[in-house]
């Protein structure tokens, strides 16, 4: 326990210095680093580590567009929660999940060449194109859980990936936190069992669009009240002979306890966000208060045993909620969200709630680009 609180306070030291810095320095006219986000564990509102980003470029292979080789190192302890039976590999209740997380020291890193084909201003593109290799590992130093596992990356992991996209992106946020623009991105990933330990084998695709819309902004030297709406939608599969455990991604339909890692999963959201008045001037401690209606669909499971009643599982999901979250100085955004699931049940007659009409859940940052970082 003590190694974990010194590797937690480690880190903590080493994401201020980070953030004091800003986006960070130049060594070269075009090379840049910084902090592109903190790992986090402990009801998700811990740092246990920094993910750091790296630039080289432009190249300038087309005229007026970038050409960059980019990269993204972290490092830091997490939690992971299998939302399956440890050895049904049905799925399963978050509360259940609680029971056999396991927390393990992790490193991931990702480097490749993103070239722009629609320019927008000298620092971005409006539409890139990217192509990445991953690389991830982990070691769990515990115990193993009594009755052992059926997934063979549970205590560890050393594979790497293959990643490539497009990505539209023409927002920004104003002094007082209304975001405006588009935003979308489409993704596709490839993990042959050639380049992992453990055996693991998948692919799989993603396609996301976000559009912020203003509703009105009050200004001031300080941020009075200001609001904004958020309309997302998503689509992803994945698929494979034996799916790792971070591929199993549960619904982006909010409120559900229940881990639906479906190999089909599809989203859309409405969502209200109202910046609160900041404590001192723009940007320092912004409150901000947000409202969703979320609904979405999910189909088939991989990783199942025979027989399973969850083989052609599926149907449609449907949520409302909201929360309160704290902007701090344009860095991180902890919040608070309550979940209410509207649809209790599947086509197959699955419980799909759990032992509480709603979900409270935590989170580390209220940012809706993080949604495309599959680091």
């Amino acid at each position: 326990m003590r190694a974990k609180i010194m590797v937690v306070v480690l880190n903590v030291a080493i994401v201020l210095s980070l953030a004091a810095q800003g986006v960070g320095t130049s060594e070269a006219p075009t090379f840049s680093w910084g902090l592109d986000t903190i790992k986090v564990d402990w009801w998700g509102i811990v740092p246990t580590g920094p993910v750091l980003k790296f630039g080289y470029g432009s190249f300038g292979f087309l005229p007026g567009l970038r050409s960059d080789l980019q990269a993204k190192a972290g490092l830091g302890y997490e939690s992971y929660s299998l939302f399956r039976g440890e050895n049904s590999r049905d799925p399963v209740f978050t509360n259940q999940a609680t029971l056999t997380a396991i927390q393990k020291p992790d490193a991931q890193m990702e480097i490749g060449f993103r070239q722009g084909i629609l320019p927008l201003d000298a620092k971005r593109d409006l539409l890139s194109a990217f192509i990445y290799a991953n690389g991830r590992v982990s070691k769990y130093f515990g115990t193993p859980i009594s009755g052992g596992t059926s997934f063979s990356d549970r205590y560890e992991e050393l594979m790497a990936s293959f990643l490539g996209g497009l990505k539209l992106d023409d927002s920004k946020v104003s002094p007082n936190g209304v975001m405006v623009g588009h935003m979308a991105l489409f993704e596709a990933e490839w993990g042959p069992s050639f380049l992992s330990a453990q055996g693991t084998d998948f692919a799989r695709a993603g396609i996301r669009a976000l559009d912020y819309l203003p509703l009105f902004d009050l200004g001031g030297d300080r941020n009075l009240l200001s609001g904004y709406l958020v309309l997302g939608a998503s689509a992803k599969y994945a698929d494979g002979g034996n799916l790792p455990i971070f591929v199993l991604e549960g619904t982006d339909v909010r409120g559900y306890q229940l881990g639906l890692d479906s190999k089909l999963r599809a989203w859309g959201t409405v969502e209200a966000r109202f910046n609160l008045p900041s404590a001192w001037s723009r940007s320092d401690i912004l409150p901000v208060l947000f409202f969703f209606v979320d609904g979405g669909w999910y189909q088939g499971f991989a990783n199942l045993l025979p027989g399973s009643s969850w083989v052609d599982a599926g149907g449609p999901l449907a949520s409302v909620g909201g929360g309160l979250g704290v902007n701090v100085f344009n860095f991180a955004t902890p919040y608070v969200a309550l979940g209410l699931p509207l649809i209790s049940q599947d086509s197959k007659g699955h419980q799909l709630l759990g032992a509480t009409p709603y979900t409270l859940s935590f989170g580390f940052s209220l940012h809706p680009e993080d949604v495309f970082d599959w680091l």
